[in-house]
């Protein structure tokens, strides 16, 4: 149950029926961590909501109203995710982008569940459909994730997906992924599909400072069951180690893993 709804600015829970996140899943959306009352990351999300919402077409979004208005809904709330909904709206009924096309804005502030710092995933059979023009952007279509949550059995905490017809990894079901093999970490290059993380990002910059070795490249099935460590990411839970995927174990324990996590964990809820 949320917490509190905002459309536009304004307490309210009522969408207008015009507004095509209803109609097409038409907008993109940011889950944004409140932690002791500040949002998270917030310039990265709203950076990210930007360049995505100029690819998607979106009318140009008031980023700094944006910001205030988080900034102000966090104030009475010390640890909650907020999500935000950037969608279209237009009295045009059809595909076709209207010249009167306005963005609307919905902020949902709901509870945070408990974190497991360490998980047990299986390889989803629903694949991620290959769309380039669309890869990276956390947008409202997520009918996959959807689909492939359902698959997930009792004890099973998250599912991994593939790219369709191909043997590649992309993400998890609400997370970026990462496999450290003989003291390298390899996270799957989106390209195709997938959502480009806040927290993927915050990992690599991370990597990179403390220089440790990471790339982004292709990760097979037979990589990801071949490595040393796999983890997965996301702006609320930060980093997390999955014990096991399938039938295979994995550690979870390692010096690279802890030192990103201990280098990270600031940013998210522990």
């Amino acid at each position: 149950m949320s917490l509190a709804v905002y459309i536009n600015g304004v307490k309210s829970d009522c969408l207008s029926i015009d507004n095509r996140a209803i109609h097409f899943g038409d907008g993109l959306f940011e889950t944004i961590l409140i932690k002791n009352a500040v949002p998270t990351l917030l310039d990265e999300h709203l950076a990210r909501l930007s360049k995505d919402a100029i690819r998607l077409k979106l009318p140009v979004l008031n980023i700094p109203s944006l910001k205030k208005q988080l900034l102000d809904i966090a104030k009475p709330f010390p640890n909650v995710i907020v999500k935000l909904i950037v969608s279209r709206q237009q009295d045009q009924r059809g595909y076709g982008i209207a010249k009167n096309q306005v963005a609307a804005s919905i902020v949902i502030v709901n509870p945070i569940a408990k974190k497991k710092p360490i998980l047990s995933a299986t390889i989803c059979q629903i694949k991620l459909a290959s769309q380039p023009y669309l890869a990276g952007i956390k947008h409202l279509n997520r009918l996959e994730q959807v689909l492939a949550t359902s698959e997930l059995k009792q004890g099973v905490d998250t599912g991994l997906l593939f790219l369709h017809g191909e043997d590649k990894l992309q993400e998890a079901i609400s997370s970026n992924v990462f496999i450290i093999k003989n003291s390298k970490v390899t996270t799957p290059k989106l390209i195709k599909a997938g959502v480009e993380g806040i927290a993927k990002q915050k990992i690599i910059q991370t990597a990179k400072a403390q220089k440790i070795l990471i790339e982004e490249k292709d990760i097979s099935l037979e990589q990801l069951l071949d490595a040393d460590v796999v983890f997965l990411s996301n702006s609320v839970f930060g980093l997390r180690i999955l014990s096991q995927i399938d039938k295979k174990y994995f550690i979870t324990e390692h010096a690279i893993y802890n030192k990103l996590y201990e280098q990270t964990k600031s940013h998210f809820i522990e």
